[in-house]
C-alpha cells in the first residue's frame, strides 16, 4: 500500500501527482495533513497482521506532492 497524492481539480482528468510506500504496509487509510501542511500522518489498519508488533502511526513529508517522502511511525501500546 502507499500514500498516494492526487490532483482532483478536473474531476473527468483526475492525475496522480506523487506516491510513496513503506515497509510493512498492508492497508492505508484515514490520512489527517498536519495544520501547517508539511506532514500527511496515516494508520495502516492491517500492519499488525503482517510484521509490526503493535499499531503504528506513519508520517510523510507532504511538502513537494511531486515527491512526497516517508519519515518515520510512532510505535503505540496496542497490538
Amino acid at each position: 500500500d502507499t500514500l498516494t497524492i492526487v490532483d482532483v481539480t478536473n474531476r473527468p482528468n483526475i492525475i496522480e501527482l506523487g506516491r510513496v510506500g513503506y515497509g510493512s504496509s498492508a492497508y492505508t487509510h484515514q490520512g489527517w495533513l498536519t495544520d501547517d501542511g508539511k506532514h500527511v500522518i496515516v494508520n495502516d489498519e492491517l500492519d499488525e497482521r503482517q510484521t509490526a508488533p503493535a499499531t503504528r502511526t506513519h508520517v510523510f513529508n507532504v511538502e513537494n506532492l511531486e515527491n512526497p517522502t516517508y519519515i518515520n511511525y510512532h510505535e503505540g501500546t496496542t497490538n
